[in-house]
């Protein structure tokens, strides 16, 4: 697949200092993400890849230093990033609602109108699912909704905290050709992995922790 490597600074960390059970993770750290790349964060657990996302999404606080969206500083008014499709941890999907309740739930609070969700029904292959209860659902079919919350809205930055665990052959593959069909010079993808053979096809950079 080909495109353009350039781009606008999307996201960045100034000067970053995050204290954690006591203990520094990030010490005057800096980094920047540009459009039109793919990003891979690797390491073993417990090296700060989770936190580094949730501190790009402003889900965390800096102890020190800043997080910008282009200029803009993040939860300087306790705001978060914007435009940006997140799988981060546990989601708090509603657990009595359907799997097809709980996306058009989404759907109706997004801004973006034009979201298809039979197209992403058909994508996974969810059809006998979707009328089910999401605390029903399997681990392998949460994790399909978790990462459908995250594309249905076209957002301009995908934040994905090891999006491929628990998926089949199949939908691993659909969604890594479906990444790579994405990026584009006004989009930024970062990606967790505590496996870079699985992301390396995918990045044009690699961050380790």
């Amino acid at each position: 697949y080909e495109r353009s490597l350039g781009g606008i600074n999307m996201l960045e960390i100034k000067n970053g200092y995050k204290k954690f059970n006591g203990k520094y993770i990030f010490e005057n750290y800096s980094i920047k993400f540009e459009n039109g790349k793919i990003y891979g964060v690797t390491g073993k657990n417990g090296k700060g890849k989770t936190l580094l996302l949730k501190i790009l999404c402003g889900y965390s606080v800096l102890t020190k230093g800043s997080v910008y969206q282009d200029t803009v500083k993040l939860r300087n008014k306790f705001n978060f990033i914007k435009n940006a499709g997140i799988v981060i941890e546990k989601p708090d999907f509603i657990e009595n609602y359907t799997l097809y309740d709980n996306l058009n739930t989404i759907k109706m609070l997004s801004d973006n109108k034009d979201i298809n969700l039979d197209f992403w029904i058909e994508f996974y292959d969810l059809f006998e699912h979707k009328d089910k209860k999401y605390k029903d659902l399997s681990l392998g079919t949460k994790q399909k909704v978790l990462i459908i919350q995250a594309f249905m809205t076209n957002p301009d930055i995908l934040i994905l905290d090891e999006c491929f665990n628990g998926l089949d052959e199949k939908s691993h593959t659909k969604t890594k050709e479906y990444l790579k069909n994405y990026i584009n010079d006004n989009r930024l993808i970062i990606l967790t992995s505590h496996i870079k053979d699985d992301i390396e096809e995918l990045c044009d950079e690699f961050i380790e922790l």
